[in-house]
């Protein structure tokens, strides 16, 4: 079987995915240790026997829901690549968004900034990796997840402080001019989604309205913020003010922003202090 015969293959083995013909892509060029640039010029090339097994097994995974990261062991985001496995979410681009209007906010300007679940560590290294002036701390509730984060600061080259517990707690006396938390936000019927049921729920699953670990979260974030300190947050848009209402509650006269993400969607809440 050569490339073109491989990616045809595949891509009807995979036909009730949506992205069908670029999870093909990506697992083949992952097998061949290729660019998709390369399979495209050389689709007449043969697949030895064990390179047809490796892709084989892997579109068999695919098809099965699990993410394509966890096949190949990486993703990429923010223009680095990053180790994942099963105890971390999958970085999604949405979440990139996190990490430009953090770069917005600073101007350069060496602050403290906490990224609260860190998961791959994807956020606080892409912002450790923006911002080498910046003191970049992050924290997770998950030892296995932050093994993973560990790793990737390593691979990266750069400097985060990360701490094992459950939201602020591990910074008891810290306070910081940019929290970012990208928290569990599903409700548990979203949770059925067969796209996601690979992934950790204790990642993606926060009580019946999805928002249990962001109440938790304002509950205490006054006393982790500076002066004229900014929060910015991932959510789904369907909370938008659910959102609201916690957080003035806990924060009294803010200004909030909500910014649109991909797709147009209302994802990236931001209150300024």
């Amino acid at each position: 079987m050569n490339i073109n015969q491989a990616l045809k293959w595949s891509s009807q083995k995979l036909a009730t995915s949506p992205t069908s013909s670029l999870d093909a892509e990506v697992l083949l060029s992952w097998v061949l240790n290729k660019p998709k640039e390369w399979l495209r010029v050389h689709n007449d090339e043969k697949l030895s026997w064990f390179k047809l097994f490796k892709f084989k097994k892997a579109i068999k995974k695919r098809s099965r829901d699990f993410p394509v990261a966890y096949i190949t062991g990486h993703k990429e985001f923010f223009g680095l690549n990053f180790k994942v496995n099963r105890h971390t979410l999958v970085p999604r681009p949405e979440s990139e968004q996190l990490v430009a209007r953090a770069k917005q906010i600073t101007y350069d300007n060496p602050i403290n900034i906490i990224d609260v679940g860190t998961g791959s560590g994807c956020i606080a290294i892409s912002l450790a990796k923006s911002l080498p002036n910046s003191i970049i701390s992050a924290s997770d509730i998950s030892r296995s997840a932050l093994k993973i984060a560990r790793f990737n600061s390593k691979l990266h080259k750069v400097r985060v402080h990360f701490k094992h517990g459950d939201l602020l707690k591990p910074f008891a006396n810290k306070k910081f001019n940019i929290v970012i938390a990208n928290l569990p936000y599903l409700t548990p019927e979203q949770l059925k989604e067969t796209s996601i049921s690979k992934e950790p729920t204790n990642a993606l699953l926060a009580g019946n309205d999805g928002l249990k670990l962001y109440r938790r979260l304002f509950m205490d974030i006054t006393n982790h913020l500076e002066p004229s300190a900014t929060i910015l947050l991932e959510i789904d848009p369907a909370q938008v003010s659910k959102i609201k209402k916690i957080a003035q509650t806990h924060l009294g006269a803010i200004d909030i922003k909500v910014l649109k993400a991909l797709q147009g969607l209302d994802r990236i809440f931001e209150i300024k202090i």
